[in-house]
C-alpha cells in the first residue's frame, strides 16, 4: 500500500539543473544527441563528422510557440506544432479521448508536459515527470555510446490501484534514409514498403506484429545510411509503420518526409474504454529499454 507520507516521499524532484533554450545536448565520439525537456523528446540526432541528421526534423521545428492560436482540436495543434525527433506516448497514443471522465491529448499528456531534468553528463541525462491524467511517474534516461543511442525509461504507478494504460514509442528516421532504394526488415523479415523517388509524394499507415525479436533494419543502400531499431517485443508486440513523404495539404505542405517504426503494446484504434492493455499495478513499476543504432556507410 502507498501511504500519503509514502507518495510526498517518493515524489520529492531534485533540483533542476541549468537548460539552454529548453534542451540539453549529449554527445559520444561519433554521435550527437539534442534532448527536449518538452516532452523529453530527442530532437536530433546527428553524426559528429558529417552533420548528418538521422531523424526527421520539420522545418519549423525551433519555432517559438508561445504566441500560437488556440485549437480545439489537440490533433490539430500537435500537427501544426510537431517537430520531427523521438517521442514517448503516454499513458494513451491516437485521437484525444474522454476515459473516466479525464481528457487525455493526441498522443498522450507525456509528450505535452515540460519534464524536470534530474541529471545530465556529457554522454547521458536523466529527465523525470508526474502525470496528472494518470497516477504515473515517469523517467526517461538517455546515453550515447558510439553510434547508439539508448533509452532506458521506467513508469511507475504512485496509486492505491492498479492503471491501465497504452505506451507506444515514436522514433522518426529523416530524408537520409528515405530512397525507392530503402529496405526495412522487421523479426528479420522484408516488409513491402513502398518510399517514393525524389519528388514524388506518398503516405501510408500500418500495424505489423513485432515479432520474437522486436527489432527493425533499415538501410538505405543510396547514402549508405543504416539504423537498427531493437526494443522488448513481449512488452510491444506491435509496431506502428507511418510513412509521410511531400503531402502537399496541410500540415506538411510538401515539406516533410520521413517514416517511423513504433513500437506498441496495442494496436493503434483501441478497444473499448480503457486507455490500454498494459496494466501497472499499484505502487509498481514497469522498465524498458530501448537502442537505436545508426550510421552511415553501412
Amino acid at each position: 500500500m502507498v501511504t500519503g507520507e509514502t507518495f510526498r516521499t517518493r515524489q520529492a524532484a531534485p533540483r533542476a539543473l541549468p537548460v539552454a533554450d529548453g534542451r540539453l545536448t549529449i554527445r559520444s565520439s561519433s554521435t550527437r544527441a539534442e534532448i527536449g525537456v518538452a516532452g523529453a523528446a530527442v530532437r536530433s540526432l546527428t553524426d559528429a563528422a558529417t552533420e548528418t541528421e538521422y531523424l526527421l526534423r520539420t522545418p519549423w521545428a525551433d519555432e517559438d510557440w508561445s504566441d500560437d492560436h488556440p485549437s480545439p482540436s489537440t490533433s490539430e495543434t500537435w500537427h501544426r506544432r510537431y517537430p520531427g525527433g523521438w517521442h514517448t506516448l503516454l499513458p494513451h497514443a491516437g485521437e484525444d479521448r474522454a476515459v473516466g471522465g479525464v481528457s487525455h491529448p493526441f498522443h498522450g499528456e507525456a509528450a505535452w508536459r515540460r519534464w524536470r531534468v534530474e541529471a545530465v553528463d556529457e554522454s547521458s541525462c536523466t529527465l523525470g515527470v508526474l502525470l496528472r491524467t494518470v497516477p504515473l511517474s515517469v523517467t526517461r534516461t538517455f546515453a550515447l555510446d558510439g553510434g547508439t543511442l539508448t533509452v532506458q525509461q521506467t513508469v511507475t504507478n504512485v496509486s492505491r490501484s492498479p492503471v491501465g494504460i497504452t505506451w507506444t514509442e515514436h522514433p522518426v528516421l529523416g530524408e537520409i534514409f528515405v530512397s525507392s532504394a530503402t529496405t526495412v526488415d522487421l523479426d528479420g523479415r522484408r516488409l513491402d514498403l513502398v518510399f517514393p523517388d525524389d519528388g514524388s509524394t506518398g503516405a501510408g499507415f500500418r500495424t505489423e506484429p513485432s515479432g520474437s525479436t522486436g527489432s527493425a533494419v533499415v538501410r538505405n543502400p543510396e547514402t549508405g545510411a543504416f539504423a537498427i531499431l531493437d526494443w522488448d517485443s513481449d512488452l510491444f508486440p506491435f509496431a506502428h509503420i507511418w510513412q509521410e513523404h511531400g503531402t502537399e495539404h496541410y500540415p506538411w505542405w510538401g515539406t516533410v518526409s520521413g517514416f517511423a517504426i513504433e513500437p506498441a503494446t496495442r494496436e493503434y484504434w483501441p478497444a473499448g474504454d480503457a486507455l490500454g492493455p498494459l496494466i501497472v499495478a499499484a505502487d509498481a513499476e514497469v522498465s524498458t529499454r530501448f537502442t537505436l543504432q545508426v550510421g552511415l556507410g553501412g
